[in-house]
């Protein structure tokens, strides 16, 4: 049986806890994770939560009570959710505004696909301001296939989302993601933009 460490949860053989550097949000931040999401081996969104523990909340959307309790604890008014659609406006350009008025900050984690799924299911979360970025920088996620050459993970949007409002480095979870992808093995064909 594989022996998994205590604190990260990672295999012991793949441990990262010596790469985890803890720091303070300016928000709450809730990360509504897809059921598939949530046991996956290179979800990024349990970084978040090792490197923010006392702010960084991760909710397994299958979870109704969970998210019927955030539905009811939520200032509509103090919350933005990053989610890129016709409706959304530009963080950037929105950045100076929010950074007074936001508390709360919601991502979804899991694929483009599964996000307009929760998004569907989850009607109440249409009455939150949306935001997306328009100057994200590259991802340096690279063993998640996609076809998506602009897609961030969950960590990277988040990291850029701090440093955009408030303008704190989060070089932690950068170092914690590229820690965790030293560690990964797996072939070609499953790393980022690959095509066949």
């Amino acid at each position: 049986m594989r022996a998994y460490c205590d604190s990260c949860h990672y295999p012991k053989s793949t441990c990262i806890c010596n790469s985890i550097t803890t720091f303070a949000s300016p928000v709450r931040i809730f990360i509504l994770q897809h059921k598939r999401e949530a046991s996956h081996a290179k979800n990024t969104a349990r970084l978040i939560r090792l490197c923010i523990p006392d702010k960084a909340h991760i909710i397994n959307v299958s979870d109704d009570e969970a998210m019927a309790r955030l539905q009811e604890t939520l200032d509509i008014e103090s919350t933005a959710i990053l989610y890129p659609s016709e409706r959304s406006e530009i963080l950037e350009m929105k950045a100076a505004k929010l950074r007074s008025e936001l508390t709360t900050l919601i991502l979804i984690d899991g694929s483009w696909k599964q996000a307009y799924g929760i998004m569907n299911s989850h009607t109440w979360l249409a009455n939150i301001p949306a935001y997306k970025f328009d100057q994200a920088p590259l991802s340096d996620y690279r063993i998640r296939h996609t076809q998506v050459a602009n897609s961030l993970s969950t960590l990277e949007a988040t990291a850029y989302a701090l440093n955009i409002l408030y303008g704190c480095s989060t070089q932690p979870l950068l170092s914690a993601q590229a820690a965790m992808q030293q560690y990964w093995q797996a072939p070609s064909s499953h790393h980022r933009f690959h095509r066949d």
